[in-house]
């Protein structure tokens, strides 16, 4: 597992599609590392690291960047990288994505202060539309709020703006 911070984006709107590039270009750096003995690892990652499925997860503005690594990757393949599965937690939806081509999910919180209108689940139901016959989940967690699934924001969005109460 990678974790990527991509927190320095939050203080714009949108920047979706920065955050996917994010992703890739660490993707290509990760098939660099895993085939050569390139710095920084010097080949620690050489054989290690299997690239053939690859299941990308990410959480709000980053669940919506995870929505268009299918297409990204497709308009622009990276030797030896291939999607196993895409997994959004509470995502936006500013660009209206259609993951398709992969597995695809999204957990979507209920009492979500910051995503109120729990737009992933548009990309969920366009997904549904692309009949690609890849398999789809929506999964709603009833009380959960949108905070909460990292470890970097630590207050409860509730109660700054309240959606659901105890």
């Amino acid at each position: 597992a990678v974790s990527l911070s991509a927190n320095a984006l939050n203080c714009r709107d949108d920047f979706i599609p920065e955050r996917t590039q994010l992703i890739l270009e660490h993707l290509r750096r990760w098939q660099r590392w895993s085939t050569t003995d390139e710095a920084p690892f010097t080949g620690r990652y050489r054989g290690a690291v299997d690239l053939t499925r690859v299941a990308v997860v990410g959480h709000s503005r980053g669940g919506e960047a995870v929505s268009q690594v299918p297409a990204a990757l497709g308009a622009t393949p990276i030797t030896g990288v291939s999607l196993a599965s895409v997994f959004a937690i509470a995502p936006t939806d500013y660009h209206d994505n259609t993951p398709q081509g992969v597995p695809y999910a999204v957990l979507l919180p209920s009492c979500d202060a910051d995503v109120t209108t729990l737009e992933g689940l548009r990309m969920y139901d366009r997904g549904l539309a692309a009949r690609d016959g890849e398999a789809r989940a929506q999964v709603l967690v009833v009380g959960a709020n949108h905070n909460f699934f990292n470890t970097e924001w630590r207050f409860d969005d509730n109660d700054v703006a309240p959606v659901c109460t105890t």
